[in-house]
């Protein structure tokens, strides 16, 4: 299996994890009535990571079959950037 695809299945497992169980064991401990600035901030953690799991799993999965020439590419362009060709001037 693809290590792109393998990515793509854990990021999703992870924003069902932060979807469904993750909220509701928070709703149920007893600790941000104590304390509601850190629980607040926790809240706020769930809600981004498991966004940003979510979009990271869609565009994964999307990225998969160019895996190996993505990586690739990424590795050539920095040089790219100093010594590369210009583009042609349009007027």
């Amino acid at each position: 299996m693809n290590s792109m695809l393998i990515a793509s299945v854990l990021l999703a497992a992870l924003a069902v994890l932060l979807a469904w169980p993750v909220p509701v064991l928070l709703a149920k401990a007893h600790w941000p009535s104590r304390s509601p600035g850190v629980a607040l901030g926790v809240w706020s953690a769930i809600a981004l990571a498991g966004g940003f799991s979510m979009i990271g799993s869609l565009v994964t999965f999307g990225l998969a079959p160019f895996s190996s020439s993505l990586i690739r590419g990424l590795r050539e362009l920095p040089p790219l950037f100093v010594t590369g060709p210009l583009p042609p001037m349009s007027v």
